[in-house]
């Protein structure tokens, strides 16, 4: 709180950035400021700031500290001090003095400064830590992600997959991985064209994205191979998921207009406590149920 006894007004301005202070050069002055915060004692209760108008949020600094509606008070004693610590300077504060103590008030100013950059440099610490958290997720999602159906890629899926099996071993739980290929990608790209065989590929991801749980994860192996991990999957579920999968496959080919209906092959290998490595587990790769293609 501020001292009524030492101002009238205080009002902080702050930079878009620090400026760097170097020893024996002119001071950078920025062209522009931001007026962030403002108490005038003289229109409001202490204990509350007063609304800064929008168009005076953001004003030149070379034509003046302040805007001219809150500076033309009369006869008045100003302070201006500088925002800064070591040799960085965030801003200022200029305040309206109501003591003659300029000792004193210089001291309430040095403060004020000292609070204003430490949570300055705190609170930009945080939105660093924010931003590069941001970037790191970002840069494991394109390293894990197929950049064609936005499943895990064969990377993701032998990360996160394995992860899922070891949980669920950890658990007591078994489950299945269910490998699936769409039937006749080739004659799709020979007879449509290419564009088409990456449309049948798409939606084949989509089939198995709404045929499974959100805990299962999917992932694409390459081509028009997939491969989905399923924890705490009875065997007699099996044959609900494939019916589902073909279901849904009916429903995605129509809604799409493709000029074809999109069928899927399955097939499934158990992992348990004694079976329980992805890579080896994939690389049983069962063939699946052929099933007839429809144009």
């Amino acid at each position: 709180n501020l001292s009524k006894e030492n101002f009238h007004m205080l009002s902080i301005c702050l930079y878009d950035e620090p400026v760097l202070i170097t020893k024996g050069k002119p001071f950078d002055l920025p062209q522009e400021v931001n007026f962030k915060f403002l108490i005038d004692k003289e229109k409001e209760n202490s204990s509350k700031a007063s609304l800064i108008p929008e168009e005076c949020k953001r004003f030149s600094i070379k034509e003046k500290l302040l805007p001219n509606q809150f500076l033309n008070s009369g006869n008045n004693i100003f302070m201006l001090h500088p925002i800064f610590y070591a040799y960085n300077q965030f801003g200022y504060m200029l305040a309206k003095i109501a003591s003659d103590d300029f000792v004193l008030v210089q001291i309430f100013m040095k403060a004020y400064s000292n609070l204003i950059s430490q949570s300055y440099l705190y609170t930009n610490s945080l939105n660093k830590n924010i931003l590069l958290e941001s970037q790191k997720n970002a840069l494991f999602h394109t390293a894990h992600t197929d950049e064609l159906t936005g499943v895990l890629n064969r990377r993701g899926l032998y990360e996160r997959g394995q992860k899922l099996i070891d949980e669920s071993i950890l658990n007591g739980q078994s489950g299945f991985v269910v490998f699936g290929d769409m039937d006749h990608l080739k004659y799709i790209n020979d007879t449509f064209g290419h564009d088409f065989g990456d449309i049948a590929i798409k939606t084949e991801a989509e089939i198995l994205l709404s045929s499974f749980r959100n805990r299962d994860v999917i992932g694409r192996l390459g081509g028009d191979e997939f491969a989905i991990i399923i924890p705490g999957l009875p065997k007699r579920k099996v044959i609900e998921i494939k019916e589902k999968i073909r279901k849904n496959a009916k429903i995605l080919s129509k809604e799409k207009n493709l000029p074809f209906e999109i069928s899927i092959s399955l097939g499934e290998v158990e992992f348990n406590s004694e079976n329980s490595n992805l890579k080896e587990l994939l690389s049983y790769h069962p063939a699946g149920d052929k099933v007839d293609f429809k144009i």
